[in-house]
């Protein structure tokens, strides 16, 4: 569970970074998306005595991935259908 919650928070993150970045700046709002959970993991290995999990960070990256692919997917297909007025 504790993955699942890591790629959808995520991914949540790399859709909404899709969605509010203009086309020109979406690739550095989708790498800022993925370098924060890496950054979470390096401040939470040094508070604590655990290591970086690398599993999170790959979950985290997968899911900003995932979901802003899958954004920008959505996105063509709603601007295809305005351009030919289908419904």
């Amino acid at each position: 569970m504790h993955s699942v919650v890591h790629f959808l928070a995520f991914g949540v993150l790399g859709a909404l970074a899709v969605l509010t970045s203009s086309r020109r700046h979406r690739s550095l709002a989708i790498a800022a998306c993925a370098s924060l959970g890496f950054l979470i993991e390096v401040v939470q290995a040094r508070l604590y005595p655990d290591a970086i999990e690398w599993n999170d960070v790959r979950n985290d990256t997968a899911g900003v991935l995932l979901f802003s692919l899958l954004t920008l997917a959505v996105l063509a297909v709603f601007r295809n259908r305005l351009k030919t007025g289908s419904t």
